[in-house]
């Protein structure tokens, strides 16, 4: 096979597409310079009918013309899909804005199955294969990472079979099984990339959540160098006095922006206070109902004077990289 036979396509989902520096950077300088490189547009894709749970099935036209599909990525825990890697380089990867509309839905999203490491019920995940089994896709080749980013395991074959064997290890290496909650939960976004804007640090304030007492503090330390993340995300949660009003717009109201994350985000909200400790201003905060500190100490300061001094805390270092479990919801040996 020629070069110029193979052609990259960049599944951004709906995230903004990279420029050449980025290209170069995820891709290396000989990639990006011997073949050809295409950015997911979500607005370009071929109709391919209807999920058994009724989400359009739309997918990148080039990825539909090729061949032969193969699919690249992490295999790490995932908020509400259990794991990355896999199917996600179609859906949400290279799906229309529509598919990942239905896909993410508020229905999908409160499920409560739609969760870190769990697979097997999931309507995220299992509506996702059906995107990938329409589109066709051939072969994948994924890792799991090391803490300091190195491949820890490498998987590849069959698009479902290979991603539950690399899901599997993953679960092994992240599953953190805890006898009761703490009252109070320090955590980070497990630093850059992650940390780069608050939209993405809902992942790790979610997943301290798990390992949180009803009416307990979270304490997340996330640098957020750009801010607070998409437009769409500031304006929605700011439409909400209460986190139970931002869910019930989610829930009445026609898909928009990145709803996901503000629905979880309130999710945490019902229960949790969150103290975070960031480069943003508290003022750009304060439409999100999270509190801003200057120290990680400052936050576990607020929480003994809420909870008392005897309060029991809890560090998760990689929030996001961390699955915690007080029970054994999580079956070792399901697929």
């Amino acid at each position: 096979m020629k070069r110029g036979d193979v052609k990259i396509v960049v599944a951004y989902g709906l995230h903004s597409p990279l420029e050449s520096d980025g290209l170069v950077e995820l891709l290396g300088e000989e990639i990006v310079g011997d073949f050809e490189i295409v950015n997911h547009v979500p607005d370009e894709t071929v109709n391919l009918g209807v999920s058994s749970r009724g989400v359009p099935i739309e997918v990148n036209k080039e990825v539909m013309d090729a061949d032969f599909r193969i699919s690249t990525g992490l295999i790490e825990p995932h908020f509400f899909a259990g794991f990355s890697g896999g199917r996600k380089s179609i859906m949400p990867g290279v799906s229309s804005r529509r598919a990942i509309y239905g896909n993410h839905g508020y229905e999908m999203i409160a499920d409560p199955h739609s969760r870190p490491g769990e697979l097997e019920e999931n309507p995220i995940y299992l509506d996702s294969i059906e995107h990938a089994e329409r589109a066709g896709l051939d072969f994948i080749l994924n890792v799991t990472p090391t803490e300091d980013g190195q491949a820890a395991d490498v998987v590849g074959g069959d698009p479902i079979a290979a991603h539950l064997e690399g899901a599997e290890a993953e679960r092994e290496r992240a599953l953190r099984k805890i006898d009761h909650e703490a009252d109070i939960v320090v955590t980070t976004n497990s630093g850059a990339p992650l940390d780069l804007d608050f939209y993405q640090t809902v992942k790790g304030i979610y997943h301290a959540s798990l390992a949180t007492k009803k009416d307990g503090i979270i304490v997340v330390a996330s640098e957020c160098a750009d801010g607070i993340g998409p437009r769409e995300f500031r304006e929605l949660h700011g439409r909400g006095s209460s986190p139970e009003e931002v869910i019930e717009i989610i829930s009445r109201e026609e898909p928009i922006g990145v709803q996901w994350e503000n629905q979880l985000l309130a999710e945490v909200q019902k229960n949790y206070d969150i103290y975070l400790k960031s480069s943003v201003d508290g003022e750009s905060l304060e439409d999100f109902m999270v509190n801003s500190i200057d120290t990680v100490e400052e936050g576990l300061e607020k929480g003994f004077e809420k909870l008392g001094e005897g309060a029991e805390v809890v560090v998760i270092p990689s929030g996001p990289m961390v699955i915690p479990r007080v029970t054994d919801f999580i079956n070792p040996d399901s697929k």
